[in-house]
């Protein structure tokens, strides 16, 4: 349970204790983040995984971000990574994928489900990376994953967050809203300028109340 850090010329430069089991870890330029076994699965087995993470900047020694990671009812992490905007991005073996946003002091957004994007039954979707706007996967016919040969093709499916649609509504309206609100949500997390962001947010909002 012990996260070491070394230097580029190998010399250990901290050594952190986690407080569970490693389960995974990924970096995307001075960010690193640590998923770990926070507690035992909860309910009958296989029961309902209970795992953490924390974000940490390796050049300031500082942490980032910390909590409860968000899963499916009896899901398994399947993927860890960095969106194109620094997000930090989970899929898990439901197929569905979430992004980490500092949205209420720092929650969960489901961005993307396979269930619902599946042109036939038993495609799965390989995730490969996210942006806000796009999902890149590869789309197998198996859980295991893509084959080598022949060659995978890269898919990219748009982002989709699960709304719900009220009586007298427009679907493609709060879609709309909901993904104008993601992206500044983004803006927001990264430091960026959300003028534009807060823009499309704003003409969102009123193609609904006007609707």
């Amino acid at each position: 349970r012990y996260l070491r850090v070394y230097s580029l010329g190998g010399a250990q430069r901290q050594i952190i204790s986690l407080e569970g089991d490693a389960v995974c870890v990924s970096a995307r330029d001075d960010t690193l983040a640590v998923i770990w076994h926070e507690a035992a699965p909860i309910g009958p087995a296989p029961g309902d995984q209970v795992l953490a993470y924390a974000v940490y900047n390796m050049r300031y020694t500082t942490q980032v971000a910390r909590g409860r990671v968000a899963l499916s009812h009896g899901a398994t992490l399947t993927y860890l990574g960095f969106s194109e905007e620094g997000m930090l991005v989970t899929g898990d073996s439901m197929g569905v994928v979430r992004m980490r946003t500092d949205a209420f002091g720092g929650s969960w957004t489901p961005v993307f489900r396979s269930s619902s994007t599946r042109a036939t039954d038993g495609q799965h979707h390989w995730l490969v990376s996210t942006s806000a706007t796009t999902v890149y996967c590869i789309i197998t016919r198996t859980s295991a994953g893509p084959t080598p040969n022949p060659r995978p093709v890269l898919s990219m499916l748009p982002v989709s967050v699960p709304v719900v649609i009220p009586e007298n509504s427009s679907g493609d309206l709060e879609d709309e809203a909901a993904k104008a609100n993601l992206a500044l949500a983004i803006a927001q997390t990264c430091g960026d300028d959300t003028r534009l962001a807060l823009a499309a947010t704003e003409k969102a909002a009123i193609k609904l109340f006007h609707t």
